[in-house]
């Protein structure tokens, strides 16, 4: 398949003329977040959803068929606390594992909960879900 791919840069925490820009788009790939590291406050969050369902709407209203979304590793964060891993050895995180947000981002001399910006990622995943159950021919 051919096609151009347009980057567009424009501020989604709420519904405006960048909404023009998904007519005719077959798919878009969002990988915004407010504040995209893991001290995000909630104040960061709720900016991030409010673009995330801005920009699932206006993809809803042009007809795109497909949303890819970026989420975070940071939606897990909690298990890997717990001591889950990707192997079968130990609590294995699959894709039936439940959602458990609750990172602690920790390098040397630094440290923050990254539970603001996992729950907005989490929020994200939410909105697509239903968007895609409830709106014929779009998939996320």
């Amino acid at each position: 398949a051919t096609g151009t791919i347009e980057f567009v840069q424009a501020e989604m925490t709420k519904q405006g003329e960048w909404c023009k820009s998904f007519q005719g788009v077959d798919s878009v790939m969002h990988l915004q977040a407010w504040n995209p590291y893991p001290e995000a406050t909630w104040e960061d969050c709720r900016l991030s959803m409010d673009i995330t369902n801005n920009a699932i709407a206006a993809a809803q209203q042009n007809g795109v068929r497909r949303f890819i979304y970026a989420s975070s590793n940071h939606v897990f964060g909690r298990y890997w606390r717990e001591g889950a891993t990707l192997s079968e050895s130990k609590k294995p995180i699959t894709a039936e594992t439940l959602p458990n947000p609750g990172t602690r981002f920790r390098v040397p001399s630094y440290d923050c909960d990254a539970t603001p910006y996992a729950a907005a990622k989490l929020a994200g995943e939410c909105a697509l879900r239903t968007a895609t159950a409830n709106t014929p021919g779009f998939s996320g």
